[in-house]
C-alpha cells in the first residue's frame, strides 16, 4: 500500500509538471517568432517622404517641383528609402525609383516615365519610344550605342531631361546613376539626384560623366492622365442594314485617340478599330443581327503597345442592324 501511494504521488507530480513544460515550450516558441520577426520589421522601416507641393498642370515643372520638395531626404541606416520601398525594391539603390516616384506624385503616367529600377531599364524603355539621346563627341557613351538612340548636342540638353551617368569610373558596364536635369549651364548641368550620398540633393554633372539621356514626352502627359480617369459613354448610334455609326463622349486633348470594339451577339471574337474622331462608322455588318459595342480612350506615346495608356471600357451597348 505504501509503494502504491508513493507511486501515485509521483504520477500526480509528473502530471503537474507536464502543463508547466507545455507553457515553457509555448513561450519559447513565441519568443523565437518575435526575435525572428524583429529584423524584418526593422528592415521595412524607412523615413517618410517630405510634404509635397501644389501642382500646376505643367507636368515638366510639376515633376521638378516634386523632386525639389524632397531635398534633404536621407535614407534609413538600413539603406531603406520610401522611394525604393514604393517600387518594391526596399533596401536597394534608389536613384531611378526616386524619379519614378516623383513622376507619379506629379500626375505623370508610367507610359511617360516608367517605374524604372535601374538606368539600363530606363534606357530600354525610352529607346523603344524613340526618346533616347547620346551627347555628341563623348567617347565614354559607347554602351548606349547598343540601343536605338539619336545624337544630341550637349547644349541642347534641357530642363526636365533624365540623364544616365557614371559614378564609379567603370564606363564599360554602362551608367550606374539616374538624375533629373534642372538647368544647362553650358559646360555642365545642374541636376537633382535621389540616392546621392544616401540622400536627395542637387549636384553638377559634366559632359564626360553622361552616357546618354532620355527626354520624356511631357506634352502627352496630360492626355495620359485624362485617359486614366475618364470612362467614355456611347451617346448615340445611327443604324442601317449593314452599317452602324457610333457617337461617343471624348477627351479634350489633341493627343487622345479612341478604340472601338464590337462583335456579333453570341460570338466571343472582338473586332477593334481606332480613330482620332469622336464617332466611327462600322461597316460590312450583317442585316438583322445584334452587335455588342464598347469604346475606350487611349493615349499613344509610341508605336509600342506597352507605351499606350488605355482608359476603361464604356458600358456595352447592344445594337441590332436593320433587316
Amino acid at each position: 500500500m505504501i509503494g502504491t501511494a508513493a507511486t501515485g504521488d509521483i504520477m500526480r507530480l509528473d502530471m503537474m509538471k507536464k502543463p508547466k513544460k507545455r507553457i515553457v515550450v509555448l513561450l519559447s516558441f513565441i519568443v523565437i517568432l518575435m526575435l525572428t520577426a524583429l529584423p524584418a520589421h526593422a528592415e521595412e522601416f524607412c523615413p517618410p517622404a517630405k510634404p509635397l507641393p501644389n501642382l500646376t498642370g505643367n507636368y515638366r515643372e510639376d515633376l521638378i517641383s516634386v523632386c525639389n520638395s524632397q531635398l534633404g531626404y536621407v535614407e534609413a541606416e538600413s539603406g531603406n528609402s520610401i522611394y525604393a520601398a514604393w517600387a518594391g525594391q526596399a533596401g536597394r539603390a534608389w536613384c531611378s525609383e526616386f524619379v519614378a516616384w516623383c513622376a507619379r506624385k506629379a500626375g505623370i503616367s508610367k507610359t511617360i516615365i516608367p517605374t524604372g529600377t535601374s538606368s539600363k531599364k530606363y534606357m530600354e524603355v525610352f529607346s523603344g519610344q524613340g526618346r533616347l539621346f547620346i551627347p555628341e563627341g563623348n567617347a565614354n557613351n559607347c554602351i548606349c550605342r547598343n540601343y536605338t538612340a539619336k545624337t544630341i548636342s550637349f547644349t541642347d540638353i534641357k530642363r526636365g531631361d533624365i540623364i544616365f551617368t557614371e559614378t564609379d569610373g567603370n564606363y564599360s558596364n554602362g551608367p550606374d546613376h539616374t538624375a533629373l536635369v534642372l538647368s544647362n549651364e553650358g559646360d555642365k548641368l545642374s541636376v537633382i539626384n535621389g540616392n546621392s550620398h544616401n540622400s536627395v540633393r542637387i549636384t553638377s554633372c559634366s559632359k564626360e560623366k553622361i552616357h546618354c539621356l532620355a527626354r520624356p514626352c511631357y506634352e502627352k502627359a496630360a492626355c495620359a492622365a485624362s485617359v486614366i480617369k475618364t470612362k467614355l459613354r456611347i451617346r448615340n448610334v445611327r443604324i442601317s442594314r449593314r452599317k452602324i455609326r457610333v457617337i461617343y463622349t471624348g477627351i479634350k486633348d489633341k493627343y487622345a485617340r479612341y478604340q472601338i470594339a464590337y462583335r456579333l451577339a453570341g460570338s466571343y471574337k472582338w473586332i477593334t478599330k481606332t480613330t482620332a474622331a469622336k464617332s466611327i462608322q462600322l461597316t460590312k455588318l450583317k442585316p438583322g443581327r445584334k452587335y455588342i459595342i464598347r469604346v475606350r480612350a487611349f493615349c499613344k506615346v509610341s508605336n509600342n503597345v506597352e507605351d499606350m495608356e488605355f482608359g476603361s471600357w464604356s458600358k456595352v451597348r447592344t445594337i441590332k442592324t436593320k433587316k
